[in-house]
């Protein structure tokens, strides 16, 4: 019973992340008419180059950059 639950939360897991669009930052930073973002509060998945050295000790930073 514990294989078949965890195949199930695998597949369900490995769909969620497939059906996610990436899309770049210009989409992700829309607009509408009134100024308020167009996919505010919705998950989203950036695809760019990473660039510049981390200066947070604690964590990662960088600057992330459109492909």
């Amino acid at each position: 019973m514990n294989k078949f639950f965890y195949l199930i939360i695998s597949l369900l897991l490995i769909c969620s992340t497939v059906m996610q669009a990436q899309i770049s930052i210009t989409e992700a930073r829309e607009t509408d008419a009134d100024g308020v973002l167009v996919r505010d509060g919705q998950d989203v998945t950036l695809q760019g180059i990473a660039i510049g050295p981390n200066f947070r000790p604690g964590g990662q930073t960088f600057l992330l950059v459109d492909v």
